[in-house]
């Protein structure tokens, strides 16, 4: 095995934390091989940069709690992952459970930045619920080497609802905001779907307590067609709408009370 590279199964904790840490998130880092991605992790977690890279062979583990714009903090256990793809069947088992994904890319790497939408469509497979950072790396490099369109990049960006962050691990150039922002993503995330939850819990206690009411049912044939559905002037003269099926209303009453033991009712309804 190479030396120089990190062990498949290494895992290097850069940050020991509380146990009492408010909020946890599984962030993980793909793209294409050498765009960077170890030296944007060792520069946020260690604040450590080398211009020797290193071969990363599986995913090596990185922990730091961040302290996002509003002030919460939150956990990041990070996860660089290999970007050879003689490792993507080893390195898609990290994709699982993952909260948040950056997708980079490098600014003196074209190739890397046609790749980045098969690395999202890669994460998705196995994290649907995924939230993405589209992150172009060497920036340093971009007035002498860039081979990126400004443009394209931030038409990508727009493209998969990511914001687009330009990054120098070298100079430390955004990393640490990279990160917080992340984290605070997730944070209103997570608030919005407690919120979500607790509403749909007192919308249906709200339910629960209320008197039976009368319930108007619409039926309509199961196959209908779209168009008729959605309210198109003009429809098929084959539609299974015009075939078969009136729209039926009705009036679905609470059942009636039934009538105490030897007693006569004063009126009743059919």
């Amino acid at each position: 095995m190479n030396q120089q590279a990190t062990c498949f199964n290494s895992v290097v904790v850069a940050s020991m934390l509380d146990a009492d840490s408010d909020s946890t998130a599984k962030v993980i880092v793909c793209g294409d091989g050498g765009v960077g991605k170890s030296s944007l992790l060792k520069r946020f977690v260690k604040g450590e940069f080398s211009e020797q890279s290193k071969m990363t062979i599986g995913a090596a583990y990185f922990e730091r709690r961040v302290l996002t714009p509003s002030r919460r903090q939150m956990c990041l256990n990070l996860w660089d992952t290999a970007g050879q793809e003689r490792f993507h069947a080893l390195t898609s088992m990290y994709y699982r459970g993952a909260d948040a994904c950056v997708l980079a890319y490098s600014t003196t790497d074209a190739e890397s930045f046609r790749n980045v939408e098969a690395w999202r469509a890669r994460v998705l497979a196995a994290a649907p619920e995924c939230v993405f950072a589209l992150c172009e790396t060497k920036v340093d490099l971009a007035a002498s080497t860039s081979v990126i369109d400004p443009h394209e990049a931030e038409s990508l960006a727009r493209r998969l609802e990511a914001p687009l962050w330009r990054v120098s691990a070298k100079n430390d150039h955004r990393v640490s905001e990279l990160f917080e922002q992340l984290a605070e993503r997730l944070l209103r995330r997570d608030n919005d779907r407690q919120q979500f939850a607790e509403a749909a819990a007192r919308a249906t206690q709200s339910r629960s307590d209320d008197p039976p009411r009368a319930r108007v049912v619409v039926q309509v044939p199961s196959s209908m067609s779209r168009a008729a559905q959605d309210g198109a002037e003009t429809a098929s003269p084959t539609d299974p709408i015009q075939q078969r099926g009136t729209i039926r209303i009705g009036l679905r009453l609470p059942p009636k009370p039934k009538a105490a033991a030897g007693s006569k009712p004063f009126c009743s309804v059919g």
